[in-house]
C-alpha cells in the first residue's frame, strides 16, 4: 500500500492495482472511497480493481514517488498505461495515460461518506443523494422534452435496483450524505462522460474517456462539507441551494444559500432572483402539444440576509433568503420553469423547483383526509429533481392521502403462558441480541456512529415481550422504537435492507413488526402514526426488492413483506401477502428430496429453516398453510428439519463443510415444525438443543409450544441411526452409537452448493470423545482475506487435489455401500478436474477406525490433504500422533507427510499435513485415522495399529480393501 497525506486527506492506493483503497476528509473524519481488499489482493476481475478498460491484472510498478504523488506504470499486451495520483491541497487530482487502446473506463465506489463497496463499509443510507452536471443545454422552440431539466440534476439513491444512468459531456459528479451534510465532487478535467448505478449499499462512478490509440482521462476529487445539495462546482466554489424541490401557488419560499470555498477566495458578494422561462419542451413535457407559444423570460425579487461575506477555505457559510409568494396562471406559470439563481462574485448557481396547482390540490386532499401528515411531507421531489417532470410530482401525496391507517389482525395473542412456554420465553429474553451485520458493531452497543442497528429490533421485541408476558415496564421498549422512527425520517434506516449483504437486514422488520403489534394499544398516538409510516416505506421497498428467486435474502425479504402486510390495512398489503405466499411457496421447491436445502451449508440450512417457518406461522394467521405442501408423501418442511437433525454431530452441532461453522442450530424450527405436525422428536430435539446452550431466535417458538405441550407426555425420544445417506444432498454419515462421546464420520459428495458451496468433492470430518478431529475450514467470514485466499481452496479440505489447484465445480455420486458386523464400507466417485476422476473408498472399521481408500485416474501431480486439530506431539516415518486438550489421536500415511497449519473458521489454526504423488495415468493414495494414541508398523500393504487393552489391534489389509472397495 502507498500512502499520501496532508493536512486535509489521507489516501491509500493499492500499488499492484493502482486503486485507491481510502480516501479520508481528516477534517471531518469521513471516509468516501473504499474497495473491497480481500478480493483485490486476487488481482482479479470482480470486487475490487477500479480500472476496468483496460484491464491490466499484471502488477503496476512504481515510476516515481513522493510525499504528494505517486506515478505507477504497467505495460501488457501491447498496451502501455501510466496512472498519476497527487494530493494538491484539499483535492486529489488524477491522471490516467494509455496506449495501444480506444477507451479508458475508471470505476469509483462511494457511499455519500459512508465508505465505499460493499461490506467494507457502512453503506450508502437513504439520505444519500447525488448531482450531476451533464450534456447539452435544451433546443429551444421544440416540444421535444430531451434537454429539458434542472441546471442540476438531483437524484435519491436507490438501494439494491442496479439501476444505471447515463451522463453524456459530464462536468462534475457530487455525492452528497443530505442529512450529515457531507460530500465527494468529482470533476472531469478532460472530456468524459459517466454513467452511475446504484448498488446494493453504495455508488458507482464510471468514467470514461474515448480517443484512437493514445488516450487521457484527467478527473479530481474534492471532499467538501456543510452542503446538502450542489448545484454549482468549480475549482474555487461548490455552492448548493435548500429549499423545496415544489411549492404551492400563492407559497413564499424561505431558503439558504450554502457555499463552500475550495481555494481562498476572501470576501464573496451574492445577489438573487427567481427567474421565469417560458418554452415549447415544459408544454410537451406537462402533456400539452400546441402549434404555438409565446417563448420569453421574467424575473421576481427574492431578498438575501447579507450581500457580503467573507468565507474560508474548507469552512461552508449559508446565507438566508426569502422570495416573495409566487403564484401560478394559466396564461404564464403553465408552461414556465421557475429557477432560484444567484451570482456568488459573477459565477451563476441555479436550481429548477416546480410551482404546482396539483400540489396543493393533492395536499388539500391529504388535509381533509389525515391533516397531521401535512406537516411531514418530503420536500424532496425525484419528479422535479431528477429530469423535471412534475406534471407526475404530486403522486406521493395523493396515495398518501389514500392510505389506510389501521391494523388487519393480532400476530401475538396476549395470553396467559404455560410455565413450560414461559421458560423458553425466557431463554430467548437471555439469549444475546442477534446482529445481522455482526462485523463493524459492538455488540454492547445499539447504535454505530449514532446510526441504530440491527440489533435494536431485536432489544425492542424482547423489552415489549419482557413487559406484556413478565410485567417489565414499557420505557425502554419505546425509546427504542422512537429511535427507529427518528432514523427512519433522517432516512438512515438503511440497516433493514442491507444488514451486511443483501436483504438480510430486513429481517429486523419482523421483530420491529411483532414488538409493534404486542404494544399497538400503549403506544402514544404521535409515535404510532409515525411507526406506520415506517412500516408503509418499507412495504414498499420490499415489495420491490422481493422475489421468488428465493435464496436467503429473498426469504428474508418475503419474511419483513410478510410482517408487515399481515398486521396492516395498508393499499399494498395484498401485493405483499400475495408476494410473500410466492416467495415462500416457491423456495420449498429449492430443497432437494432428502430434505437439504440447495445451498449445501448447514448453517444456512439452518437459517432458512427459521425463515421458512417464521413465514410458514404468519401465512397460518392468515389463513394460509404451506405446513402441508409435500414431496414424495412427506411434507417439505418436516424432511427439510429431519434433515438439519440427521446431519448433528454427537454434541449436537453442524458439520462444518461448505459456508458453515460447527455451531449449535437455532431450536425454532425443531419446536414450531415439531408442535405444527405433532411430533414430539423434533419439539425434544429443540428442548435438547436450548439445554445445550442454543437460544431460540424469535418468540414464535414460545407461542408455538404454548400450542402444543401436550406433545411433552410422549414416550419416543430423539435416535439417530448408525449410517445415514441423504442422497441428493450428498452426506454419508456413520455414527458408532448414538452417545455424546460417539465416532462420527460424515463425508460430502453432493452438489456444488451454489454461491455457499467449496470446492471440497469427497472430503470428510471425523469427530470422536465429543470433539472434531480431523476437519473442514467451514467458513471464515465474506470479508476476511482467509474467506478467498484459505477456506474456498481445495487443499483446505480433507480430499484430493491436483498439485494446489481448485476442483472444478461438481457432484459426486455414493457407488454403494454396506454394512457387515460393527463394519461400514462405502465407494464414491467424482470428476474433480478436467481428464480426472477421484474414486474413494472408505472403510470404517468398528464404525471407529477409518480407512480412506483413493484411486486417481489422470495424469499430473496429486496432492492427499488432511487437517487435524491440535498439534502434532509425535511423529514417525509413516504416522503422526496428535493431540488437542483430551484427545490423543493418530493418523497414518503411506509415506512421511509435510506438516504445515491452517485455517478452521475465522481463527483456530489447525495442523495441515499432505503427501504428494505424481501420476502417468492411474495413482493410489490412502490414509487411515485412529481416534486414540496407536503404535503403528507398516509394512508393504499392511497396516497394523496397536491399540492396547483399551482401543484393541487391527491388522489392515489395504490390497483386499482395494479390490472391495475400488474395483
Amino acid at each position: 500500500m502507498i500512502s499520501l497525506e496532508n493536512d486535509s486527506i489521507r489516501l491509500v492506493i493499492h500499488e499492484p492495482s493502482g486503486t485507491i483503497v481510502e480516501l479520508l476528509d481528516k477534517r471531518t473524519n469521513t471516509q468516501h472511497l473504499l474497495a473491497r481488499r480481500p478480493e483485490l489482493e486476487l488481482m482479479e476481475p470482480g470486487m475490487g480493481i477500479l480500472e476496468a478498460e483496460p484491464l491490466i491484472k499484471a502488477s503496476r510498478r512504481i515510476i516515481s514517488v513522493s510525499g504528494s504523488s505517486v506515478v505507477l506504470g504497467v505495460e501488457s499486451g501491447g498496451i502501455t498505461l501510466v496512472k498519476e495520483v497527487a494530493l494538491n491541497g484539499p483535492r486529489v487530482t488524477i491522471r490516467v495515460k494509455a496506449n495501444g487502446v480506444n477507451r479508458i473506463r475508471e470505476l469509483i465506489h462511494t457511499a455519500c461518506g459512508e465508505g465505499g463497496y460493499w461490506g467494507e463499509a457502512l453503506g450508502a443510507m437513504y439520505n444519500c443523494r447525488y448531482f450531476v452536471k451533464f450534456g447539452f443545454p435544451e433546443p429551444p422552440n421544440s416540444f421535444s422534452a430531451v434537454g429539458l431539466r434542472p441546471p442540476v440534476s438531483g437524484f435519491r439513491f436507490s438501494k439494491h435496483t442496479y439501476s444505471d444512468r447515463y451522463f453524456p459531456e459530464l462536468g462534475w459528479v457530487a455525492f452528497v450524505n443530505e442529512d450529515r451534510k457531507v460530500g465527494l465532487l468529482v470533476r472531469c478535467l478532460t472530456g468524459c462522460y459517466g454513467v452511475v448505478e446504484d448498488q446494493f449499499f453504495n455508488v458507482e462512478l464510471n468514467l470514461v474517456a474515448n480517443g484512437s490509440g493514445a488516450v487521457e482521462l484527467g478527473y479530481e476529487l474534492i471532499p467538501f462539507n456543510g452542503l446538502g445539495r450542489v448545484d454549482y462546482a468549480d475549482d474555487e466554489l461548490i455552492i448548493g441551494i435548500e429549499s423545496p424541490s415544489i411549492i404551492k401557488p400563492g407559497d413564499s419560499i424561505n431558503g439558504a444559500l450554502a457555499i463552500y470555498p475550495v481555494s481562498r477566495i476572501g470576501e464573496v458578494k451574492v445577489e438573487g432572483h427567481v427567474r421565469l422561462v417560458k418554452s415549447m419542451p415544459v408544454l410537451g413535457r406537462r402533456g400539452y402539444d400546441v402549434d404555438r407559444v409565446r417563448i420569453g423570460e421574467s424575473k421576481l425579487n427574492l431578498t438575501m440576509e447579507i450581500n457580503t461575506i467573507n468565507v474560508k477555505p474548507g469552512q461552508a457559510l449559508a446565507v438566508g433568503f426569502k422570495t416573495e409568494a409566487l403564484g401560478w396562471s394559466m396564461e404564464d406559470t403553465l408552461y414556465s420553469v421557475p429557477y432560484l439563481e444567484f451570482s456568488i462574485n459573477g459565477k451563476l448557481a441555479s436550481r429548477a423547483f416546480s410551482i404546482n396547482p396539483d400540489y396543493a390540490a393533492a395536499v388539500e386532499a391529504l388535509g381533509r383526509v389525515n391533516p397531521s401528515l401535512v406537516s411531514r411531507l418530503d420536500t424532496w421531489v425525484d419528479e422535479v429533481e431528477g429530469f423535471y417532470d412534475d406534471k407526475s410530482a404530486s403522486m406521493g401525496v395523493y396515495e398518501l392521502a389514500a392510505e389506510d391507517f389501521s391494523s388487519r389482525i393480532r400476530l401475538v395473542k396476549r395470553r396467559q403462558l404455560p410455565e413450560e412456554a414461559i421458560k423458553v420465553l425466557k431463554e430467548y429474553l437471555a439469549g444475546g441480541v442477534k446482529v445481522y451485520p455482526a462485523i463493524f458493531l459492538n455488540l454492547s452497543e445499539f447504535t454505530r456512529g449514532g446510526y441504530v442497528t440491527t440489533a435494536l429490533a431485536d432489544l425492542i421485541l424482547k423489552l415489549a415481550i419482557s413487559h406484556v408476558y413478565l410485567g417489565s415496564p414499557i420505557g425502554d421498549a419505546l425509546k427504542g422504537l422512537e429511535a427507529i422512527a427518528s432514523a427512519f425520517e433522517r432516512e438512515e434506516l438503511i440497516h433493514w435492507f442491507n444488514g451486511i449483504h443483501g436483504g438480510a437486514g430486513s429481517g429486523g422488520m419482523l421483530q420491529l413488526t411483532l414488538a409493534y403489534d404486542l404494544l399497538e394499544d400503549e403506544l402514544p398516538s404521535d409515535l404510532k402514526l409515525r411507526l406506520m409510516l415506517m412500516f408503509r416505506w418499507a412495504q414498499g421497498e420490499l415489495i420491490k426488492l422481493t422475489n421468488a428467486w428465493a435464496g436467503n435474502w429473498e426469504l428474508t425479504e418475503a419474511l419483513a413483506l410478510l410482517a408487515i402486510s399481515s398486521k396492516f390495512n395498508f393499499r399494498n398489503s395484498k401485493l405483499g401477502l400475495i408476494k410473500a405466499e410466492a416467495v415462500f411457496r416457491n423456495a420449498l421447491g429449492y430443497f432437494l428430496n432428502d430434505g437439504g436445502w440447495l445451498e449445501e451449508s448447514a448453517g444456512y440450512h439452518n437459517a432458512v429453516l427459521n425463515l421458512v417457518t417464521w413465514g410458514a406461522e404468519l401465512l397460518r394467521l392468515n389463513g394460509v398453510d404451506i405446513y402441508s405442501v409435500a414431496r414424495g408423501g412427506e411434507p417439505v418442511i418436516k424432511r427439510a428439519v429431519y434433515w438439519l437433525w440427521n446431519l448433528l454431530d454427537p454434541r449436537y452441532r453442524m458439520p462444518a463443510l461448505e459456508d458453515s461453522g460447527d455451531d449449535l442450530p437455532n431450536p425454532d424450527p425443531f419446536i414450531i415444525s415439531g408442535v405444527r405436525y405433532g411430533d414430539p422428536v423434533l419439539v425434544k430435539v429443540g428442548l435438547k438443543l436450548l439445554e445445550l446452550g442454543a437460544r431460540p431466535t424469535s418468540p414464535l417458538s414460545t407461542i408455538a409450544l404454548a400450542d402444543g405441550l401436550n406433545i411433552l407426555g410422549n414416550p419416543i425420544e430423539p435416535k439417530h441411526s448408525e449410517v445415514t445417506v441423504l442422497d441428493d444432498s450428498g452426506r454419508f454419515i456413520v455414527r458408532s452409537e448414538d452417545s455424546p462421546k460417539a465416532t462420527y464420520f460424515i463425508l460430502d459428495y453432493g452438489p456444488h452448493g451454489a454461491w455457499h458451496g467449496h470446492p471440497d468433492k469427497l472430503s470428510f470430518e471425523l469427530h470422536s470423545n465429543g470433539e472434531p478431529l480431523i476437519v473442514d475450514a467451514g467458513s471464515g467470514g465474506y470479508y476476511s482475506e482467509l474467506h478467498w485466499t484459505w477456506h474456498r481452496r481445495s487443499i483446505a479440505h480433507n480430499t484430493v487435489t491436483l498439485r494446489d489447484e481448485d476442483q472444478v465445480e461438481t457432484r459426486g455420486r455414493l457407488i454403494r455401500y454396506w454394512v457387515e458386523g460393527s463394519n461400514v464400507y462405502a465407494s464414491f466417485e467424482a470428476d474433480t478436474y478436467p481428464g480426472v476422476r477421484h474414486r474413494r473408498g472408505v472403510a470404517g472399521l468398528g464404525k471407529f477406525i477409518y480407512v480412506i481408500l483413493d484411486e486417481v485416474n489422470g495424469v499430473g501431480r496429486f496432492r492427499w490433504n488432511i487437517h487435524c486439530m491440535g498439534n502434532v506431539v509425535s511423529m514417525g516415518r509413516n504416522y503422526a500422533v496428535l493431540s488437542t486438550s483430551s484427545t490423543e489421536y493418530t493418523v497414518v500415511f503411506p509415506r512421511t507427510p509435510e506438516v504445515t497449519y491452517g485455517w478452521r473458521g475465522h481463527h483456530i489454526k489447525t495442523t495441515y499435513m499432505y503427501y504428494e504423488e505424481d501420476s502417468n495415468g492411474v495413482l493410489r493414495m490412502w490414509g487411515v485415522v485412529a481416534p486414540f494414541r496407536a503404535d503403528v508398523k507398516v509394512s508393504g500393504d499392511i497396516v497394523n495399529i496397536t491399540g492396547g487393552d483399551v482401543y484393541g489391534n487391527y491388522s489392515i489389509d489395504l490390497s483386499m480393501l482395494y479390490s472391495l472397495l475400488i474395483r
